[in-house]
């Protein structure tokens, strides 16, 4: 039998809408979200995959563009997990693990910004374009590299703070009185990442964020001329929206108006997540990715000259 709430009002004993059944349709509503998103991105894949071992070129560019089409699946996988441990094994112990599988989706959010900008897709495409215009040759490669390494330190940062939480919470629960005897205080490795850490950590990861989405807007905006036949908006927008989103909607549920506790918060921002990830996913394959489209032959031919380039490059040192 379904356990309930019980309260009492001016009228006597009542009870309000069971527990049980309340969870269910969070993580069924949950769940089937994460089923949309699977269905979008598995089409899309499929279609991508087709071309995929052509040759070795096109394996590599195919491989960039994988990563970002399954960002939406990631994410939205953490986002359920963490909306179905939060409602079906609520304690304190799983909150403690939210935070971390929270944190840990932001790896993606950062590999996926990555992948835009610096994995040989918008990169490549505007070193090509920009051998042909000698003027503008010397600003390219500075300001490339800059904004390269803005990007770079974002998810060099992202996967230091996330690797530091999951060692706070493998000691928490490996070796609890290790960081009482480190420390030589009555406070558990949680508490003290809690004080010493994770304020610095959420700040410094703001400010090196929002530097790394500058860099992108910036970069879109600055080669426009070199990156327009690709269609540089929406596959900008999806990764700039999906880290912008998840980020100030977190900042909202958690310093907003509402006085949630640190459950519900948790609960809300994972549950958000994952109804948003459908969403991306069709952004992602009918105004940013779409198969059979004249931007991924484009995009294929670029990849093939800068090949053969590095191809003659290579042949010359060795000869010399």
């Amino acid at each position: 039998m379904a356990k309930a709430e019980v309260s009492f009002g001016g009228d006597g004993f009542s009870t309000t809408q069971p527990l049980e059944t309340r969870s269910l349709r969070e993580v069924l509503l949950s769940f089937c979200s994460m089923c949309i998103t699977y269905l979008v991105v598995l089409l899309e894949v499929c279609n991508f995959s087709s071309v995929r071992n052509k040759d070795v070129v096109t394996k590599i560019t195919v491989d960039g563009l994988l990563d970002m089409l399954l960002l939406p699946v990631n994410i939205g996988f953490f986002g359920h997990l963490c909306v179905r441990k939060l409602r079906l094994q609520g304690n304190a112990h799983s909150t403690q693990v939210i935070s971390t599988i929270v944190e840990s989706s932001e790896i993606w959010e950062a590999w996926a910004l990555w992948s835009v900008l610096g994995i040989g897709l918008f990169v490549t495409v505007v070193d090509v374009e920009s051998r042909q215009d000698v003027e503008r040759r010397a600003f390219v490669k500075p300001f490339k590299n800059l904004s390269l390494q803005g990007v770079r330190t974002w998810v060099f940062m992202i996967m230091v703070i996330t690797a530091t939480r999951l060692l706070t919470t493998f000691l928490q629960s490996s070796a609890p009185s290790l960081c009482y005897w480190a420390s030589k205080s009555c406070m558990s490795c949680t508490e003290l990442y809690e004080v010493n850490i994770h304020l610095a950590a959420a700040a410094v990861n703001f400010i090196l964020c929002s530097f790394a989405l500058a860099f992108v807007f910036t970069f879109e905006h600055t080669f426009d001329e070199y990156l327009r036949q690709i269609g540089p908006f929406w596959k900008f927008w999806g990764v700039k929206g999906v880290v912008s989103v998840t980020y100030f909607q977190w900042v909202v549920l958690s310093y907003g108006p509402f006085n949630l506790e640190d459950k519900r918060i948790y609960l809300l921002h994972c549950l958000l997540m994952t109804l948003e990830m459908p969403l991306l996913a069709v952004i992602h394959s009918s105004c940013a990715y779409p198969y059979g489209k004249p931007w991924l032959e484009y995009l294929l031919l670029l990849q093939q000259k800068e090949w053969l380039a590095w191809q003659v490059t290579k042949a010359i040192l060795a000869w010399e």
